[in-house]
């Protein structure tokens, strides 16, 4: 028969708690152990990430925005093998479809010149369509109509300076004022001046042979020739011009004759004056909304 000792209970209790206490120890430091290795795993995983994103923002960053983050985290969950395909080298199909395409070119007209004139002009003597043309500043307060010449215009009329509307120009330089002064106007107004600069049709009646201008007239066009002198019709407006003198001072009633040959478009007087044109169409001298001379219009 085993006698069993009074302490061996004591004995025993020591020994399991001993016992359980290291086995606590062994459970944590496996927990330890494998929270490393969780850790690892995902420290691992957030870098191979980054990576994968940045290969990403580097193919479409020239396209398309970024892909959110919780879409390029859904795009990375996927095998070791498809994360390291993603950072290889593009394919020919992949550089084709990030390159961006050719953007069409942009023509823009260059601005108006801030020192110009504007002048709507028709083609023709019944001012069915009109067109408005820009004559840019020039030298000594003339202006570059070669635009308007090209196009052949049989009447204008000046609508705005420097961009803002109107229809009277006041001479501010010393060659307007002369001008003004050969044209023998009375009002301090020129821009009649810049519409017969303009005017450059073939059919212009004053290189008309069978047409005798007034002393009005050929005054007014003595003016305008000095604001543009080498207009396209100058040397035969001269010839015209000398004729016309020559006709007048020989013929006490010249200017009276001129009414038969009238001008569609030229300055005129007296107001409700009847005349003919060169083809036989009745006109009457009138003023339209604007106008600071009457001209000749279709009666």
């Amino acid at each position: 028969m085993k006698i069993t000792p009074p302490w061996q209970g004591w004995i025993d209790r020591r020994e399991a708690e001993k016992a359980r206490k290291e086995e606590e120890r062994r459970r944590r430091e496996e927990k330890r152990k494998r929270e490393e290795r969780q850790g690892t795993i995902i420290l691992v995983s957030i870098i191979v990430l980054g990576l994968i994103i940045a290969g990403i923002g580097a193919l479409f960053e020239d396209d398309k925005p970024a892909e959110p983050a919780t879409a390029a985290i859904a795009a990375t969950a996927t095998t070791a093998a498809t994360a390291a395909t993603a950072t290889a080298a593009p394919t020919d199909t992949q550089v084709e479809a990030t390159t961006p395409a050719p953007s069409a070119a942009v023509t823009t007209s260059p601005p108006p010149p801030k020192k110009r004139i504007d002048l709507v002009c028709s083609s023709d003597a019944e001012e069915t369509t009109t067109t408005t043309f820009t004559a840019p500043a020039g030298a000594k307060g003339r202006y570059d109509f070669r635009e308007v010449w090209k196009a052949e215009q049989y009447d204008c009329d000046l609508s705005a300076v420097n961009g803002t509307p109107q229809v009277a120009v006041t001479p501010t330089t010393s060659l307007q004022k002369k001008a003004m002064k050969a044209a023998e106007y009375a009002d301090p107004d020129i821009s009649s001046l810049f519409d017969l600069c303009a005017q450059a049709n073939p059919a212009d009646v004053y290189l008309s042979d069978a047409f005798t201008m007034s002393e009005d007239q050929v005054a007014e066009l003595t003016g305008a020739l000095m604001l543009c002198p080498s207009h396209p019709f100058a040397g035969k407006w001269r010839k015209a011009m000398k004729k016309s003198e020559q006709e007048n001072s020989s013929d006490s009633g010249g200017g009276e004759d001129a009414v038969k040959n009238v001008h569609p478009g030229a300055f005129c007087s007296p107001e409700g004056a009847r005349g003919y044109t060169s083809a036989g169409t009745l006109m009457k001298c009138s003023y339209k909304s604007g106008d600071n001379r009457a001209r000749w219009r279709r009666a």
